[in-house]
């Protein structure tokens, strides 16, 4: 019984060897032939580029001296090159499925994003705008007040009454004029915060 089991076990390493050596003894014909048998379950064209990529590593090994079985056994087995392929063609397939769902969720942020802003958001940022608008009506009123000012001192009684006006109008454009550099600061301020927020909105949407 034990002579039986040595014999087993001698054959099965005796196999193992003789196989690795023809896996090492491959031609570049047998090499192709094999690759090509192994990758079937791929298209024509993707299995094709392959095979046309290893044909390449045979030429170019030969220029260098180097025999077809010398590729063959540098370049592995044809079983594990398939198997390594077929697995990252099925990776790539199963991150491509997903494309699918992450568009989808890009659509229901958008609408919610969109949603978002129409209730919350416009309302104030319309009524900012109006304000902003006025306050700069009330600017340019104040730097052109000393028109109306100039027109109405032939209506002052006294020496002093006039004075008055021609200050009244002075302090008027400064107030105006510091209103008015005021406000354009406010209003870069509030297009650089929209701008990123609208690009916080886009971020959210493409899921960055």
């Amino acid at each position: 019984m034990k002579r039986i089991v040595s014999m087993i076990i001698l054959m099965l390493i005796f196999g193992k060897i003789g196989f690795e050596g023809r896996r090492e003894s491959l031609t570049r014909l047998e090499f192709i032939q094999e690759l090509d048998g192994l990758l079937r379950s791929l298209s024509d064209k993707e299995r094709l580029d392959i095979l046309a990529d290893y044909t390449k590593h045979f030429l170019s090994g030969m220029e260098q001296g180097k025999s077809e079985e010398e590729i063959a056994a540098s370049l592995g087995s044809p079983e594990m090159i398939a198997q390594h392929i077929i697995e990252a063609r099925g990776q790539e397939r199963q991150v491509a499925g997903e494309s699918v769902p992450i568009g989808v969720r890009s659509i229901i942020v958008a609408i919610a994003l969109i949603m978002f802003n129409l209730i919350f958001v416009l309302g104030p940022f319309i009524g900012l705008l109006g304000t902003l608008f006025g306050m700069f009506a009330v600017a340019v009123a104040l730097v052109l007040s000393p028109l109306g000012i100039v027109s109405g001192m032939g209506y002052a009684g006294t020496e002093a009454e006039r004075w008055f006006i021609v200050f009244a109008g002075i302090a008027a454009v400064g107030l105006g004029g510091m209103i008015g550099v005021a406000l354009i600061a406010i209003t870069k301020w509030i297009f650089y915060l929209t701008k990123r927020y609208l690009q916080f909105n886009l971020t959210l949407i493409r899921g960055k």
